[in-house]
This record gives C-alpha cells, sequence and structure tokens, in this order.
C-alpha cells in the first residue's frame, strides 16, 4: 500500500511538473519523499531519484541553492553506496554541472560535466551516444566563457558521434549544426559558418518546413555574415 502511495507521489510530481504547476509538484514530491524515508535504504534508486526530482523541481523555479541541495545530496549518496566512478552518479553530475552554470559557478561546472564525460568514456567508449549530452554541456560552458576553441572542439566532437548516432538529416543535429556554424562566425571562419548554418537550415526545413523560427533565426545569421563580406545584395536575399 505505502509503495503504491509512493509511486502515485511521485508520479504526480513529474506530471505538475512536466506542467509546470511547480508547488503541486513539489508538494507531491516532498510527500514521496517521506514514504520513501519510511520504505526504502537512503541508497535505494526510489529514494534517490525523488531527491533528483525535487532538485529539477527547484531548479525549474530559478531556486538554484535549493536545486543544488538536493542534487548534491543525491550525489554524495550514490558516490557513497556506488563508487565515485559508477555510471549512475552521471546524471546528477549533468544536473549539477547545469545548476553551477547558471549559478556562474564556471570552475565547477566545468569539473561536474568533465567528470561526466570521463565516466561515460570509461563506461562506454569515446564514440557512445550518451556522450553527446556532457560534450554539448561543455561546448555551452565554453561558448559562454568566450573560449571558443575549446567550444568548438566539444562541440564538433558532439557532432560526429550524433551523425553516426542517428544519420546526417536528424533532427537531432540542428541544434549543434547551429552552435558549430555560431562559433566558426566568432572566430571569423566565415565560410564554414555558413557550412554549418546551412547544413542546420536545410535539416529544419526537412523536419518543420520552411517558416519555423529556428530557421528564420539561422537564416538572419548567414545573412550577417555576407554583411561581414561587403556582399550586400547576397546578405538582402537572407
Amino acid at each position: 500500500k505505502q509503495k503504491l502511495k509512493f509511486q502515485t507521489y511521485y508520479s504526480l510530481g513529474e506530471f505538475y511538473t512536466d506542467k509546470r504547476f511547480f508547488n503541486k509538484a513539489l508538494d507531491n514530491a516532498q510527500n514521496a519523499l517521506k514514504i520513501s524515508l519510511d520504505l526504502y535504504d537512503i541508497e535505494n534508486q526510489n529514494h534517490l531519484k525523488t531527491l533528483d526530482l525535487i532538485g529539477k523541481i527547484y531548479a525549474q523555479q530559478t531556486l538554484y541553492s535549493k536545486a543544488e541541495e538536493y542534487m548534491l545530496k543525491s550525489y554524495k549518496l550514490k558516490e557513497k553506496f556506488y563508487g565515485k566512478n559508477d555510471i549512475s552518479l552521471n546524471s546528477s553530475l549533468i544536473n549539477l554541472g547545469e545548476i553551477y552554470l547558471l549559478k556562474g559557478l564556471y570552475k565547477k561546472s566545468e569539473k561536474a560535466f568533465l567528470s561526466a564525460l570521463q565516466n561515460l568514456e570509461n563506461y562506454y567508449g569515446e564514440n557512445h551516444f550518451n556522450l553527446s549530452t556532457p560534450l554539448m554541456w561543455l561546448g555551452g560552458l565554453y561558448r559562454d566563457l568566450g573560449s571558443f576553441e575549446k567550444a568548438k572542439k566539444y562541440f564538433l566532437k558532439a557532432l560526429l558521434i550524433d551523425e553516426k548516432t542517428y544519420g546526417e538529416n536528424s533532427i537531432e543535429l540542428a541544434e549543434n549544426l547551429y552552435w558549430v556554424g555560431y562559433i566558426y562566425t566568432e572566430i571569423g571562419i566565415y565560410e564554414k559558418a555558413k557550412k554549418y548554418f546551412k547544413r542546420s537550415i536545410s535539416v529544419l526545413n526537412s523536419h518543420y518546413g520552411q517558416n519555423h523560427y529556428k530557421t528564420a533565426n539561422t537564416l538572419n545569421w548567414i545573412g550577417n555574415i555576407y554583411e561581414k563580406e561587403k556582399q550586400y545584395k547576397t546578405a538582402e536575399d537572407y
């Protein structure tokens, strides 16, 4: 009976989180956490995933210190019971990396994402599709810091993995292609920037048609590049 109550509260917490009813989500998640403490050992996956859910709810409310508190508690329990290199730590590391990034704690963010990447490489090898998530986060971190060569390295690695995993015209590639184009624009390599932006547009068009807002944004970037190159007539076309 208590197990069913736990699952009901937890599922409602997830449901209300997805619907962005965060107060209801938090009430249900906290109820699930109380039951999990009575039912399970603290290293049990049901207890740990509830801590993660509460952290996620706080993060979506931009209450980053509270989010960090619960995500860090989950991470430390996983590390204690499963070891610091266990694959189960990676979701916590990526969650913490995102929170630290949002708080402007860039060194902590970098450390978390790099630890997740290293664990995944050790577990799956260097070309597994699960590596794409920390690679993209690292690319975004270095982009925000203006370290464009580092950003390019991680975005391109993620792109190579995603191309092998999903195919060259998959929608999963569109965002990555866009960011590679953005990085090449920032470092002044305009031909490559246009190449990746145009590939991103091709992918978006094939999935969403020509009037999607992401397509318009990417077209603007291409137009800006042609302006920088003083090709004003071509820029107008974009």
